[in-house]
This record gives structure tokens, C-alpha cells and sequence, in this order.
């Protein structure tokens, strides 16, 4: 599989800044999101972490399938 961001989504993200533009993702709250990929349920926190080492801007938090 061939990686979509091969210098990371940090790099991303900086690279969206540099131009004057806001960051952001997507996840969901429960255990997949509405394109049934993992979602957060369970792993708030790290998740939450991780977006701010990131440097994300935005996150867009959808209700979608699994477990709440």
C-alpha cells in the first residue's frame, strides 16, 4: 500500500500553515466512522494528543456505527 503522506501528517499540516491555511481531520466518537474506518472510542485521549503534537487546526467529530 502506498503511503498517502509520506513525510507525515505533521509535515502536512505544516505545510497547510505555511501557506495561511487552518488544519483539520476527521474521526469519529464511537468505534468506526461513517466511511467504516477506525474511530476513536477508547482512544480519546492519545487521539486528542496526537492531533495537537500534529499542529491539527480542527477536528470534525461524527456519531456514526459501533459501540458508544
Amino acid at each position: 500500500m502506498a503511503l498517502l503522506f509520506p513525510s507525515g501528517i505533521a509535515a502536512l499540516a505544516r505545510y497547510a500553515h505555511d501557506r495561511g491555511f487552518k488544519f483539520g481531520l476527521y474521526t469519529a466518537q464511537r468505534e468506526r466512522t461513517c466511511q467504516d474506518r477506525p474511530g476513536s472510542f477508547g482512544h480519546e485521549r492519545r487521539d486528542a494528543a496526537t492531533y495537537c503534537a500534529w499542529g491539527v487546526d480542527y477536528v470534525k467529530i461524527d456519531v456514526c456505527g459501533g459501540a458508544s
